[in-house]
């Protein structure tokens, strides 16, 4: 079977779970998050989870503190807090909005007809995470949620979130402007 993992050309045997496959790598003690084809596998469903042919799988860890490739961890982090919203009923309208130079609106959602612009941020530690929502930032997501609302023509009730997310936790934190 061909995979690529984390963008390389893998020939693998047929059948292995995705646990099989870290193992294999010997790499089970550093791999802290998978996707397949930009679809999170939970680390408790890696002994059955089987990959196809041509799948793409991205095994992330963390390298110096950080993890590496930041823009997949980014990518990753907000598949993550999608997941985390659906199935707190949320309903996702938009992702990565970009609102010209003024920034990019990473979820818009919707829950009991009240818009949630979310900003995803994540790091090794909650603390870590928080300390990115930077005041500079924050003034960067009112204005990006302004552009948008006009746009977009909305007059609607809204509030702006974060969405934390680390190795095996995802925290919202609602109306992080007031």
């Amino acid at each position: 079977m061909k995979v690529i993992i984390n963008g390389q050309d893998k020939i693998l045997e047929d059948n292995l779970s995705l646990k099989e496959i870290i193992e294999n790598l010997n790499i089970e003690d550093k791999v802290m998050a998978c996707a397949v084809n930009m679809d999170i596998v939970k680390k408790e469903s890696w002994s059955s989870y089987i990959p196809k042919d041509n799948d793409t799988i991205e095994l992330l860890n963390f390298v110096g503190g950080g993890w590496f490739m930041s823009r997949e961890k980014g990518d990753f982090a907000e598949k993550r807090a999608i997941s985390f919203l659906i199935d707190l009923n949320y309903m996702i309208i938009e992702t990565n909005f970009y609102a010209k130079k003024l920034g990019e609106i990473d979820i818009v959602a919707k829950k009991d007809n009240i818009y949630h612009f979310c900003e995803v941020k994540s790091a090794n530690s909650f603390e870590a995470a928080v300390q990115n929502l930077t005041k500079s930032k924050l003034s960067k997501i009112k204005r990006s949620v302004d552009y948008y609302l006009q746009i977009k023509k909305l007059d609607v009730a809204f509030c702006i979130d974060a969405i934390i997310v680390n190795d095996d936790s995802i925290e919202i934190l609602e109306n992080i402007t007031m």
